[in-house]
Protein backbone atom coordinates (compact mmCIF):
# COMPACT_ATOMS: atom_id res chain seq x y z
CA UNK A 1 0.00 0.00 0.00
CA UNK A 2 2.83 2.24 0.69
CA UNK A 3 3.24 3.46 -3.07
CA UNK A 4 -0.60 4.67 -3.47
CA UNK A 5 -1.54 7.54 -1.18
CA UNK A 6 -4.81 9.00 -0.17
CA UNK A 7 -5.97 11.02 -3.31
CA UNK A 8 -4.53 7.59 -5.28
CA UNK A 9 -7.03 5.79 -3.50
CA UNK A 10 -9.82 8.32 -3.97
CA UNK A 11 -8.90 8.92 -7.66
CA UNK A 12 -9.36 4.85 -8.15
CA UNK A 13 -12.49 4.93 -5.53
CA UNK A 14 -14.29 7.29 -8.09
CA UNK A 15 -12.64 6.24 -11.73
CA UNK A 16 -14.58 2.59 -10.43
CA UNK A 17 -17.76 4.56 -10.36
CA UNK A 18 -17.51 6.80 -13.10
CA UNK A 19 -18.64 3.82 -15.61
CA UNK A 20 -22.33 4.04 -13.98
CA UNK A 21 -22.37 7.74 -14.08
CA UNK A 22 -23.67 10.15 -17.68
CA UNK A 23 -21.34 11.84 -20.05
CA UNK A 24 -21.73 15.17 -17.66
CA UNK A 25 -20.35 14.03 -14.73
CA UNK A 26 -17.27 12.56 -16.30
CA UNK A 27 -16.67 15.40 -17.51
CA UNK A 28 -17.28 17.34 -14.63
CA UNK A 29 -14.64 14.81 -12.86
CA UNK A 30 -12.15 15.55 -15.50
CA UNK A 31 -12.60 19.53 -14.90
CA UNK A 32 -12.58 18.73 -11.12
CA UNK A 33 -8.79 17.48 -11.26
CA UNK A 34 -7.84 19.97 -13.72
CA UNK A 35 -8.76 23.22 -11.05
CA UNK A 36 -7.71 21.01 -8.15
CA UNK A 37 -4.20 20.38 -9.54
CA UNK A 38 -3.81 23.75 -8.94
CA UNK A 39 -4.04 24.22 -5.94
CA UNK A 40 -1.10 23.36 -3.23
CA UNK A 41 -1.55 21.57 0.07
CA UNK A 42 1.29 22.19 2.87
CA UNK A 43 1.85 19.92 5.58
CA UNK A 44 3.29 20.39 9.31
CA UNK A 45 4.03 17.11 11.00
CA UNK A 46 4.37 16.56 14.81
CA UNK A 47 4.08 13.10 16.89
CA UNK A 48 2.03 12.26 19.69
CA UNK A 49 5.31 9.78 20.92
CA UNK A 50 7.73 12.00 23.43
CA UNK A 51 10.09 9.07 24.36
CA UNK A 52 10.19 6.73 21.00
CA UNK A 53 13.79 5.93 20.30
CA UNK A 54 13.16 5.36 16.70
CA UNK A 55 12.03 8.79 16.07
CA UNK A 56 14.74 10.53 18.40
CA UNK A 57 17.28 8.50 16.03
CA UNK A 58 15.70 9.24 12.56
CA UNK A 59 14.18 12.96 13.32
CA UNK A 60 16.01 14.07 16.44
CA UNK A 61 20.04 13.98 15.28
CA UNK A 62 20.48 10.31 17.09
CA UNK A 63 19.45 11.37 20.10
CA UNK A 64 21.81 14.70 20.39
CA UNK A 65 18.83 17.43 19.53
CA UNK A 66 15.54 18.49 21.50
CA UNK A 67 12.23 18.26 21.04
CA UNK A 68 9.83 20.65 21.89
CA UNK A 69 6.25 19.86 22.98
CA UNK A 70 3.31 21.84 21.83
CA UNK A 71 -0.18 22.20 23.27
CA UNK A 72 -1.98 20.22 21.39
CA UNK A 73 -5.73 22.27 22.33
CA UNK A 74 -3.99 25.26 20.64
CA UNK A 75 -3.07 22.94 18.19
CA UNK A 76 -6.44 21.79 17.48
CA UNK A 77 -7.38 25.60 17.00
CA UNK A 78 -5.58 25.58 13.44
CA UNK A 79 -8.84 24.77 11.52
CA UNK A 80 -10.48 27.87 12.78
CA UNK A 81 -7.89 30.00 10.45
CA UNK A 82 -10.36 28.95 7.82
CA UNK A 83 -12.45 25.46 7.01
CA UNK A 84 -12.20 25.70 3.50
CA UNK A 85 -8.08 26.25 3.65
CA UNK A 86 -6.73 24.93 7.37
CA UNK A 87 -7.36 21.21 8.95
CA UNK A 88 -5.63 19.96 11.92
CA UNK A 89 -6.25 16.01 13.36
CA UNK A 90 -4.68 12.94 14.14
CA UNK A 91 -2.99 10.82 11.37
CA UNK A 92 -5.37 7.46 10.06
CA UNK A 93 -3.03 4.33 10.23
CA UNK A 94 -6.01 1.42 10.21
CA UNK A 95 -6.62 -0.16 7.57
CA UNK A 96 -10.05 -0.76 7.59
CA UNK A 97 -10.57 2.93 9.20
CA UNK A 98 -8.92 4.14 6.09
CA UNK A 99 -11.00 2.32 3.90
CA UNK A 100 -14.13 4.02 4.93
CA UNK A 101 -12.19 7.28 5.38
CA UNK A 102 -11.47 7.06 1.56
CA UNK A 103 -14.75 5.97 0.59
CA UNK A 104 -16.41 8.77 2.51
CA UNK A 105 -14.29 11.81 0.61
CA UNK A 106 -15.42 9.57 -2.61
CA UNK A 107 -18.79 9.51 -2.17
CA UNK A 108 -18.91 13.12 -0.95
CA UNK A 109 -17.19 14.02 -4.81
CA UNK A 110 -19.64 11.61 -6.82
CA UNK A 111 -22.47 13.34 -5.34
CA UNK A 112 -21.40 16.89 -5.82
CA UNK A 113 -20.28 15.82 -9.46
CA UNK A 114 -23.56 14.49 -10.27
CA UNK A 115 -25.67 17.01 -8.34
CA UNK A 116 -23.97 19.93 -10.29
CA UNK A 117 -26.38 21.89 -12.48
CA UNK A 118 -23.42 23.49 -14.64
CA UNK A 119 -22.53 21.12 -17.04
CA UNK A 120 -19.16 23.09 -17.82
CA UNK A 121 -17.72 21.96 -15.10
CA UNK A 122 -18.27 22.38 -10.67
CA UNK A 123 -17.27 24.73 -8.49
CA UNK A 124 -14.49 23.86 -6.31
CA UNK A 125 -14.68 22.40 -3.00
CA UNK A 126 -10.61 22.57 -1.41
CA UNK A 127 -12.16 20.72 1.39
CA UNK A 128 -11.95 17.19 0.86
CA UNK A 129 -8.07 17.98 -0.53
CA UNK A 130 -7.51 19.42 2.88
CA UNK A 131 -8.09 15.17 3.68
CA UNK A 132 -5.50 13.31 2.00
CA UNK A 133 -2.28 14.34 4.29
CA UNK A 134 -4.38 12.23 7.06
CA UNK A 135 -4.00 8.66 5.72
CA UNK A 136 -0.67 7.03 6.09
CA UNK A 137 0.41 3.58 5.55
CA UNK A 138 0.45 1.26 8.61
CA UNK A 139 4.11 0.58 8.82
CA UNK A 140 4.63 4.17 9.80
CA UNK A 141 2.17 3.75 12.96
CA UNK A 142 4.98 3.98 15.78
CA UNK A 143 5.25 7.48 14.58
CA UNK A 144 1.63 8.40 15.88
CA UNK A 145 1.48 11.96 13.63
CA UNK A 146 -0.54 14.92 14.37
CA UNK A 147 -0.64 17.56 11.44
CA UNK A 148 -1.54 20.62 10.65
CA UNK A 149 -2.59 21.02 7.10
CA UNK A 150 -3.31 24.25 4.82
CA UNK A 151 -4.33 25.03 1.42
CA UNK A 152 -2.92 27.91 -0.69
CA UNK A 153 -5.03 27.87 -4.04
CA UNK A 154 -7.67 30.46 -2.17
CA UNK A 155 -5.00 33.00 -0.52
CA UNK A 156 -2.50 35.12 -2.28
CA UNK A 157 0.55 34.00 -1.09
CA UNK A 158 1.60 37.17 -0.33
CA UNK A 159 -1.21 37.56 2.54
CA UNK A 160 -1.43 36.87 6.01
CA UNK A 161 -4.19 34.49 7.43
CA UNK A 162 -5.14 34.58 11.20
CA UNK A 163 -7.25 32.19 13.44
CA UNK A 164 -7.18 30.51 17.00
CA UNK A 165 -4.23 32.69 17.68
CA UNK A 166 -2.28 31.34 14.35
CA UNK A 167 -0.60 33.69 12.23
CA UNK A 168 -0.01 31.90 8.72
CA UNK A 169 2.09 34.55 6.52
CA UNK A 170 2.68 33.90 3.15
CA UNK A 171 4.45 31.66 1.02
CA UNK A 172 8.10 31.90 1.67
CA UNK A 173 10.92 29.94 -0.57
CA UNK A 174 14.76 27.77 0.48
CA UNK A 175 17.11 25.80 -1.49
CA UNK A 176 17.56 22.09 -0.09
CA UNK A 177 19.63 19.56 -1.81
CA UNK A 178 19.33 21.31 -5.49
CA UNK A 179 16.01 21.86 -4.84
CA UNK A 180 13.37 25.09 -4.25
CA UNK A 181 11.37 24.22 -1.57
CA UNK A 182 8.15 26.52 -0.83
CA UNK A 183 6.89 26.72 2.51
CA UNK A 184 4.71 28.72 4.97
CA UNK A 185 5.85 30.19 8.07
CA UNK A 186 3.31 30.15 11.39
CA UNK A 187 3.47 33.08 13.65
CA UNK A 188 2.60 32.03 16.80
CA UNK A 189 3.29 35.22 18.73
CA UNK A 190 -0.46 35.44 19.72
CA UNK A 191 -0.06 32.45 22.16
CA UNK A 192 3.60 32.15 22.69
CA UNK A 193 3.16 32.27 26.53
CA UNK A 194 1.00 28.99 26.22
CA UNK A 195 1.90 26.90 22.57
CA UNK A 196 4.96 25.25 23.81
CA UNK A 197 4.09 23.02 26.80
CA UNK A 198 7.70 21.26 27.63
CA UNK A 199 11.30 20.91 26.00
CA UNK A 200 12.73 17.39 26.15
CA UNK A 201 16.55 17.60 25.67
CA UNK A 202 17.86 13.93 23.74
CA UNK A 203 19.53 11.33 26.48
CA UNK A 204 22.79 11.88 24.07
CA UNK A 205 22.51 16.05 23.77
CA UNK A 206 25.09 18.64 24.79
CA UNK A 207 22.24 20.99 25.62
CA UNK A 208 21.93 21.97 28.91
CA UNK A 209 18.80 23.11 31.20
CA UNK A 210 20.82 26.53 31.23
CA UNK A 211 21.47 26.82 27.58
CA UNK A 212 17.51 25.92 27.19
CA UNK A 213 16.43 28.89 29.55
CA UNK A 214 19.20 31.08 28.15
CA UNK A 215 17.72 30.77 24.34
CA UNK A 216 14.01 30.91 25.92
CA UNK A 217 14.83 33.86 27.81
CA UNK A 218 16.34 35.49 24.65
CA UNK A 219 14.09 34.69 21.89
CA UNK A 220 10.44 33.73 23.95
Amino acid sequence: MLAFTCKDRVYAEIENRLSNMSGVAKSRWKNEKRVTSLISTYCTCFSKKRDSLPLWSEYGNKSKGVAIGFDKNLLDGFSSINPFISRSGSVIYDEDKQQEYIEGIANSICEKIEETVEPTGIEVDPTYLLKYPFVKDSSFCNEAEYRLVLNEGLTSKTTQSTGGGFVVRGVYYRAIDDNIIPYYEFDFSQVSQHIIKEIIIGSRSKISIDDVYGLLYRYG
